[in-house]
């Protein structure tokens, strides 16, 4: 759409961005471009504020939808509404202006979807520069990440309740423990320590596809056998959780979970405010830099590595993602969260020194260059 103007997004980058100092000469600066409603008089530009620019394209991206030549001031104050936005706090004349010389503007042929954002915000807001009409994209791209970031705590406050609802469950009888680690021996006819999906069918009188079924949830190994702590995770009853479901390695996972939900509902809360219509520039917390974090006590560093040790079964100094799920630690879908919490790269394995920093992160202390090192080597 030609809405005659010759200003454009990328000017702001050509002009103003692109800059050069010089030590040996004098360089002169671009200057501002004038308001092209009010000239010089920049002290009577009123311009949008996050809010109202995220606002004006949940607007458009609805009008568009619903028909614009169509989209009164009526739907304008129900999308306002549905928002959870008061009439009298945007400027909501504007966008109905706007809205309607978007269809004036439009030129035979052409469809309300080839309408630009861009285009609407010079409407409804006139005293945009090319460089207010890129910060106001950009505004528009950090309230998405924002969204992004409620979706991933939705994840992890959906990971803790499964976490606490195990946390809850009373451990295994000690005789029904027992009862169950006999039927794996004597299923395990050929004393392997292993069961076979014949074997396992053989025992159960059930078909070889429902023995699969059963056996492939939790062959966490992927070796189509199952191991003596497969068996039991497989055959525990629903209301109770196995011995090796608690512990100092199930604690700090625990706490690593629940560290990450604080951290990541604070965050989410200082940019969700941004966006919100009474913002008010306050004095937030800043965390302090990581050189001024007290020093991690040696014998909780010895413990993580302990801990790290007990997971990595292989010892290749890694730990994957189905040698966690395979200790029974931790439900399935836990692991896969912890997972992407301790290593960011989602490689489906953490590293010792990824560990470490994980631990250090929760619990707000830092190593020295020798720790590191070590933890490394």
């Amino acid at each position: 759409m030609d809405l005659n103007s010759d200003v454009t997004a990328d000017e702001f980058w050509n002009s103003e961005v692109n800059v050069s100092l010089s030590h040996q000469k004098r360089v002169e600066l671009p200057c501002s471009k004038t308001c092209p409603k009010h000239g010089n008089q920049r002290e009577k530009c009123k311009l949008l504020n996050r809010a109202e620019v995220v606002l004006a394209r949940g607007l458009i991206r609805k009008a568009s939808s619903a028909g614009i030549e169509n989209f009164g001031e009526k739907d304008i104050i129900e999308f306002l509404e549905a928002e959870q936005v008061h009439v009298g706090q945007v400027p909501c004349k504007h966008m109905i202006h706007g809205l309607r010389k978007l269809v004036q503007r439009l030129k035979p042929g052409e469809g309300v979807d080839e309408i630009g954002f861009v285009d609407f915000l010079r409407l409804i807001c006139p005293c945009a520069l090319p460089k207010h009409l890129h910060m106001f994209e950009s505004w528009c791209h950090a309230y998405d990440e924002c969204e992004k970031q409620e979706d991933e705590l939705s994840a992890l406050i959906q990971s803790e309740k499964v976490f606490d609802a195990n946390e809850l469950k009373p451990i295994l009888p000690q005789d029904e423990f027992l009862r169950m680690q006999k039927e794996f021996n004597d299923l395990d006819y050929d004393g392997s320590g292993f069961i076979e999906v014949e074997e396992l069918s053989k025992m159960w009188g059930v078909s070889l596809e429902v023995a699969f079924a059963a056996m492939d949830k939790f062959d966490y190994s992927q070796d189509r056998c199952i191991d003596m702590q497969e068996f039991l995770m497989m055959t525990c009853p629903p209301t109770y959780r196995l011995p090796n479901m608690c512990g100092v390695g199930r604690e700090i996972f625990g706490q690593l979970l629940k560290s990450e939900i604080k951290n990541k509902r604070d965050r989410v809360k200082t940019q969700r405010s941004n966006f919100s219509v009474e913002f008010e520039q306050d004095n937030k917390m800043i965390s302090p830099p990581s050189s001024l974090l007290p020093l991690v006590q040696q014998e909780d560093l010895k413990a993580w590595l302990c801990i790290f040790e007990q997971f990595d079964k292989d010892q290749n100094g890694t730990v994957e993602l189905s040698e966690l799920q395979a200790s029974g630690v931790l439900a399935p879908e836990v692991c896969s969260t912890i997972m992407k919490l301790v290593d960011k790269t989602n490689a489906g394995m953490f590293f010792k020194e990824t560990f470490i920093c994980a631990m250090c992160r929760v619990h707000g202390v830092r190593r020295t260059m020798t720790d590191r090192m070590e933890s490394r080597s």
